[in-house]
């Protein structure tokens, strides 16, 4: 099996097939282990949001 830049290109080359990439962020709990393996995310003025977020992307 190729690398995901071989595949990718070979999808790019061909055009018979297509590729589908989505992606959304979810809240999680609001705890200190959360926090620091998720972070928050920064929502304006330098301010964090108020929960950790994980970030979830699909490709297919």
């Amino acid at each position: 099996m190729g690398s995901f830049q071989e595949n990718w290109l070979s999808l790019n080359q061909t055009k018979d097939e297509s590729v589908a990439i989505d992606g959304t962020c979810l809240d999680v709990a609001d705890t200190p282990v959360n926090d620091a393996f998720f972070s928050r995310p920064v929502v304006s003025k330098g301010e964090k949001s108020a929960f950790p977020q994980a970030r979830i992307v699909a490709v297919g």
